[in-house]
């Protein structure tokens, strides 16, 4: 059940972005595709034909198309991620942050990020903006806010670039970042449920298809294209795409 402590106008604009992500996704996922140049590496195919159980032309086509298009998914909705935090911001943000946050007679400027991983040239270029608004506005404290991990996020491996590069910055990371912006402390879990929910409702709406029935379209598409480019023979298939394949 969802909580009631955060105002309704959030919670709507929460569940829209929910929404569009969704029908965005739903439509770029259905259009249609040339199969004919998608690449695809032989070898990598006969490594994982057994060890994934993809040995019929059904199974490959639907791991192919759910692998590809959905590996981006969590890059894509990292950006959303960033417009739904905004959401909390209490005025227009500073060029090159997400938010601008006050309490009490302190302001804070606010760069969002999905997660704690960052290559070393994304990290410089926060520290630039972070020390660059010290200047540009006094009194005014720069942050910068990870949607998801905790504080041990940051002191694993992959966390080291941002802890260190970012070492002298105030840093919100997860829940503590949801609380920073929003004041209430259970925000990560109602906008949690809110995702949850909403995704709920698209998946079983009859005005559209969700993204499961979108990719389950294109493989069978790309199933279809196997079919005319390798054979319908299941007991040759295997044998024609390697052999065939790029020749």
């Amino acid at each position: 059940m969802l909580c009631v402590k955060m105002k309704s106008i959030v919670k709507s604009k929460i569940r829209k972005h929910v929404r569009d992500y969704l029908k965005r996704q739903v439509e770029k996922f259905s259009q249609k595709q040339n199969f004919e140049g998608q690449i695809v590496n032989p070898f990598w195919l006969a490594l994982i034909k057994s060890q994934l159980d993809v040995e019929t032309k059904q199974k490959l086509a639907r791991f192919l198309i759910f692998y590809g298009k959905t590996k981006g998914m969590t890059g894509s909705f990292g950006g959303k991620l960033q417009e739904i935090a905004g959401e909390f911001s209490h005025e227009a943000p500073k060029k090159g942050f997400h938010l601008r946050i006050k309490k009490g007679q302190k302001i804070y400027n606010v760069i969002v990020v999905s997660g704690p991983q960052h290559n070393t040239s994304n990290v410089a270029k926060y520290l630039s903006k972070m020390e660059t608004s010290k200047k540009d506005f006094p009194g005014e404290i720069p942050v910068f806010g990870i949607c998801y991990g905790n504080k041990d996020t940051l002191k694993l491996s992959f966390g080291k670039i941002l802890r260190t590069g970012l070492k002298n910055e105030k840093i919100y990371i997860g829940k503590d970042f949801w609380q920073f912006i929003s004041g209430d402390k259970n925000c990560r879990d109602q906008v949690l449920e809110l995702i949850q929910d909403e995704a709920l409702k698209f998946s079983k709406s009859d005005d559209y298809d969700s993204i499961y029935d979108a990719l389950i379209k294109q493989s069978e598409s790309l199933e279809e294209h196997l079919s005319k480019m390798y054979g319908s023979d299941p007991k040759k298939f295997w044998k024609n795409l390697l052999r065939d394949i790029y020749t």
